[in-house]
Formats: structure tokens, C-alpha cells, sequence
């Protein structure tokens, strides 16, 4: 790695959002360690760009974040279980929290000037005390306060941002699902909800994320990241059929019916998982329903006031580039 350069060691950099920070970075003052599993796909950053250097480790493995961490200025950490659907709830403990914890260990052992965390919104409903919280949004809160009070003792600096659902190619999770559900026909029209949620596109993350590698005020605080205004799910759902092509729904589906089928849904998946098995449509269950129709908006106010960071994308104008991934 170049002397000159500020070295990052970046977790998470196969994945969805990590494949676009390090391409967003590529060829820029930063010399990339990519810290990928064994089993990872690494040969798209090993072969599109020569600031990347790929070392292998796991989160679980000291040794190995030990030498991950030797002579890194920042770490960002994007490593980790990134979708909570069908997943064991020990799984978060494992791989948010006690993973976390090693990293942070070893990148403040290894005396890095900075942390930056790609946490969730989720771990509002944690600090919160909500009754909605879940394992997976509890073990990013618990990971958070873990590195607030490690480098509150140390001369490392963090910074903690807190995504909404990130889109863009490749993205995973319900909207993704959706978009497949549909193109194959098999999703029922969504019920006549007026359920809003909030987005932020990867790529308007990810220059996030290198603003604040060298924005002064970008150190030892926790930012929301989201686009100003929210999306209606219905329009969403009609923006899918229009991008796909296909006939958008006159009728809608009636709420008890899709009540009932998550619950169902949910109790199948609890009866699989006594058996090691997970339900081939993943993680729908009541929760799922409860989502569906109740809001999910955040406001990224202070992260706009204090870094001057506006998002300019719109999930509209990247839909068609989402379509064709699946």
C-alpha cells in the first residue's frame, strides 16, 4: 500500500454496498484493504482496480483482524448480516455484535484515527426502548454503544450512520423480492394502504461515506441517512409493473387475507426451523404484515445541517437499472 495514501480497511466489501464504496473510491487518494471471507466472491475488486488489495479473515478470528488493521488510518465497517428475514436471532449476537466488538478492538489496538459504522435505522427502535424492537436492530444498537465507550478511552474517532433501506442493482430485501414476485406473477396485489417508507439510493450512501472520511465534523456522532421525502408503497408496487412491463392491478387484496396467509406464513417457517429448514419464500410472517401497512419514515435533518449532505437520487429514475438484475 502507498505511503502517501490514506489506507482504509474496508469489512463488507463483497457485498452489496461494500462492491459499490470501493468501486466509488477506486483510482482516488485511498489505498482499499478489503477484508473478505475465504468463501467470498473476490475477484470483481481484484480485477477492476489496482488500489485494492484483498486479505482474508473473518470477524470471529482476532489474529486475522489483527493484521487486517496493521497500518489502516480508517476502518469502515460494512461487514455483517445486512437482511433480517429468516434468520436465527443468535445469528445477530454472533455476527453484528461479538464480531463488531473484535473489529473494534483491533482497529483501536492498531491505533486507527477513525471508525466509520454502517449501522441501522433500526437501532432507534433499541436506544428508543420501542416495543418493535428487533434482535437484529438490538445487536446494532449494542454494537454502537460498544464503540462509543471503546473509543471514548482511546485517540480514535467514530462515526455512526444509520441507513434506512438501501437500493440500487443488486439490493436484497422486500423490494427486491417484490420485484421478482411480480415479474413471475405470483405476488398478490398489495392491500389499499397508504403506507409510506423511507430510502436512500447506494450510490448517494456511499458518497456519504466518503464525505465523511475527511469532513471535520464528521467524528464521534450518529447521523440517520435518508432521502428527504418518503415513497408510498402503492406507488412503488405501480412503478414495478410499469417497469416490468405488466398489467398494474385494478382491485386490491383485502387486508385480513394477507393477515392471515403471513401468519400461516410465520408458523410454517417456526415448524421448518425445529427442523434446520427455512421456507423456500423467506421470512414472511406477521411482522411482514405489520410493515406492510404501518409507516416507516426517518428524516436525515442534522446529517444535512451538519455535512451539508443532500441526497440527489430518486428510486424512480433507478428502478429500470434494478429491473434488469432480475
Amino acid at each position: 500500500m502507498e505511503n502517501l495514501k490514506i489506507k482504509l480497511l474496508v469489512t463488507g466489501a463483497t457485498g452489496f454496498i461494500g462492491q459499490s464504496l470501493c468501486k466509488k473510491l477506486q483510482g482516488s487518494e485511498y489505498c482499499i484493504r478489503a477484508l473478505a471471507r475465504e468463501s467470498s466472491d473476490s475477484s470483481k475488486l481484484e480485477r477492476n482496480s489496482s488500489n485494492i488489495e484483498v486479505v482474508f479473515g473473518e470477524l470471529s478470528d482476532k489474529e486475522s483482524l489483527g493484521h487486517a488493521c496493521k497500518n489502516i488510518d480508517i476502518v469502515i465497517h460494512l461487514a455483517g448480516i445486512a437482511h433480517v428475514n429468516n434468520v436465527a436471532s443468535n445469528a445477530f449476537q454472533q455476527t453484528i455484535y461479538d464480531g463488531s466488538k473484535n473489529l473494534f478492538d483491533s482497529a483501536i489496538a492498531n491505533k486507527v484515527k477513525k471508525i466509520v459504522f454502517l449501522s441501522s435505522v433500526l437501532a432507534e427502535a433499541a436506544e428508543n426502548f420501542d416495543d418493535e424492537v428487533t434482535a437484529y436492530g438490538q445487536a446494532k444498537y449494542n454494537a454502537e454503544v460498544y464503540l462509543k465507550n471503546a473509543c471514548a478511552n482511546s485517540a480514535t474517532d467514530y462515526l455512526i450512520l444509520r441507513p434506512v433501506n438501501v437500493y440500487g442493482p443488486d439490493m436484497k430485501g422486500n423490494i427486491m423480492s417484490m420485484v421478482r414476485w411480480i415479474r413471475k406473477g405470483i405476488l398478490p396485489s398489495l392491500p389499499n394502504v397508504t403506507t409510506k417508507i423511507s430510502l436512500i439510493s447506494v450510490n448517494d450512501l456511499v458518497e456519504l461515506v466518503e464525505l465523511s472520511l475527511i469532513h471535520p465534523k464528521a467524528e464521534n456522532k450518529c447521523f440517520t441517512v435518508s432521502e428527504s421525502t418518503p415513497y408510498e408503497l402503492l406507488e412503488i408496487e405501480k412503478a414495478i409493473y410499469q417497469a416490468l412491463e405488466k398489467k398494474i392491478p385494478t382491485s386490491h387484496t383485502p387486508r385480513m387475507l394477507l393477515y392471515a396467509a403471513a401468519g400461516a406464513s410465520g408458523l410454517i417457517a417456526k415448524m421448518l426451523e425445529i427442523f434446520g429448514l427455512r421456507p423456500p419464500w423467506g421470512g414472511i410472517n406477521l411482522r411482514t404484515y405489520r410493515n406492510l401497512i404501518s409507516d416507516s419514515v426517518y428524516t436525515s435533518e442534522s446529517l444535512c445541517s451538519e455535512l451539508g449532505f443532500i441526497p440527489s437520487r430518486n428510486f424512480y429514475d433507478e428502478l429500470p437499472s434494478i429491473v434488469e438484475k432480475t
